[in-house]
């Protein structure tokens, strides 16, 4: 009776240490492939265990990880005095680091505990650096302005942010216009200005290492100095009066992040909200490109 005891208590632990599972936290970076081949289990067991996860993953996303240990049994049988007396020993191995993995089992069922790793509710620091060009109507040449800027983004959801950055924007401004017949008038204003542009923006996962960018908001611009150039020379903003130094224009931006780096590209459309500021081009849209961080 004592054999058929404790060959059934071994195959229940057996049993119980086969069904073994863990919780993973997808770091950034990773993919299934990835993480199945950390835990030596297939891409399909891991996707039969999370239905979620077939289509998408995500940063902080949690994945149930069917385990299954590496198990030893040996069954040792010896006598003594004549009797029998029968011994079996169990030894499990995960091959799972403690520190990667909470096990199923301890998750407290209804807990809303956020991740460090997670983004929502987190700041995370960003800067970008671009430019921008655009043709001002009439004008021989065409026109730039250089835009660097640090800011932060505040994740009130998994996936969108609310932006704000400081910084700074250089602008050189070609205008040409007709002052009397055949007769034209080149001049070009260049600005040297604080920025301040705002908004609001999104980071969805469309596949495991390719997230998709968008943002858009406007963005304030205060001229610190500058000068406006003509044929007879140079002249600074400080000697002339009524120059508009605040100007201000709308953005719409979109690029691709690729998980694994660390500075992505964007692509931007900007559209004039001022008319009369020197450092925003009256009536011009323009477009841009800017490397952009996140940490």
């Amino acid at each position: 009776m004592k054999k058929v005891l404790l060959v059934f208590i071994a195959m229940m632990t057996m049993t119980v240490a086969m069904a073994q599972q863990v919780t993973h936290v997808i770091q950034r970076g990773e993919t299934l492939e990835s993480i199945a081949q950390k835990y030596q289990v297939t891409v399909d067991a891991i996707k039969q265990a999370n239905p979620d996860a077939v289509n998408m993953i995500y940063v902080g996303m949690r994945l149930i990880i069917p385990v299954k240990p590496q198990q030893n049994v040996d069954a040792i049988s010896r006598s003594t005095n004549g009797g029998q007396q029968q011994a079996v020993s169990i030894q499990t191995q995960s091959q799972v680091a403690v520190q990667e993995v909470v096990p199923h089992e301890q998750m407290p069922i209804g807990s809303t505990n956020i991740e460090s790793n997670s983004k929502l509710n987190t700041w995370r620091y960003s800067g970008r650096l671009g430019s921008n060009f655009f043709k001002i109507k009439d004008a021989e040449y065409i026109s730039f302005s250089m835009v660097f800027t640090l800011g932060s983004h505040y994740y009130f959801a998994e996936n969108a942010y609310l932006a704000a950055y400081l910084g700074y924007y250089g602008a050189t401004l070609d205008y040409s216009y007709e002052v009397a017949k055949n007769k034209i008038e080149k001049y070009a204003v260049e600005s040297h200005n604080i920025i301040l542009p705002i908004g609001i923006g999104v980071n969805i996962p469309i596949s495991d290492k390719v997230n998709f960018l968008g943002e858009t908001g406007p963005s304030f611009v205060h001229a610190l100095f500058g000068s406006v150039k003509t044929d007879d020379g140079s002249t600074s903003f400080s000697k002339i009066d009524g120059v508009e130094r605040f100007g201000s224009f709308y953005t719409i931006s979109a690029g691709i992040e690729i998980t694994s780096w660390d500075v992505n590209c964007m692509l931007s459309f900007s559209f004039p909200l001022s008319s009369k500021s020197a450092n925003v081009a009256k009536d011009t849209n323009f477009f841009g490109i800017s490397l952009v961080f996140e940490n």
